[in-house]
């Protein structure tokens, strides 16, 4: 995809997110928004369907439900209060719980997807993938992104069904030159 096409539907998700909504800031550390087209990436790698239960840990903005073509069972997770009031006036349909994904216990019961980006600071993502693997009813998927480097690939390639690196400079729009990957775990066994 062109650099000007990439834009545009930045552009565009930008417009449709903010359609009949006030601007809102939201200031929180080490929040880098999933990009309008890697959500979509990571949405289309969990070929979420119609009735499945779905996780996103670390929800931040939305980024990641706002790509789900259709309107399924999610449960979002986030730290931020600022956050979870946006995702919660934004998607009045969703369950959005105010919490650290890392103290939250099996009470959820178990999901068919969990999408994620998680926090990249000191390895997080790494421990905040794997406890997000732990919801996954058996025969599920995560498809998570996570920063790229030989603990994350340490980490994930010898169990991921896909670790597929990201161009370089993914992120950079939202403020981080840090590489990235998608990784895609089933449910442990």
């Amino acid at each position: 995809m062109s650099d000007r096409s990439e834009r545009a539907d930045r552009a565009r998700d930008r417009a449709r997110a903010l359609k009949g909504q006030r601007v809102e800031a939201v200031a929180a550390p080490f929040l880098f928004p999933t990009p309008p087209a890697i959500a979509r990436r990571v949405v289309e790698l969990a070929a979420i369907e119609p009735g499945m239960r779905v996780l996103e840990p670390s929800a931040g903005t939305g980024a990641l439900i706002d790509a789900m073509p259709f309107v399924v069972d999610v449960v979002a997770i986030e730290i931020n209060l600022g956050l979870v009031q946006r995702l919660r006036n934004l998607h009045p349909g969703i369950s959005v719980i105010q919490a650290d994904f890392l103290n939250v216990g099996t009470g959820l019961g178990e999901f068919d997807r969990v999408i994620m980006n998680p926090p990249f600071d000191r390895g997080l993502d790494i421990k905040h993938i794997l406890h997000a693997r732990s919801f996954l009813a058996p025969g599920r998927r995560l498809v998570a992104v996570c920063a790229d480097g030989p603990r994350q690939r340490e980490a994930f390639e010898p169990i991921a069904e896909l670790y597929e690196s990201l161009p370089a400079d993914a992120f950079v729009a939202q403020g981080t030159g840090v590489r990235t990957a998608l990784v895609v775990l089933e449910s442990p066994s």
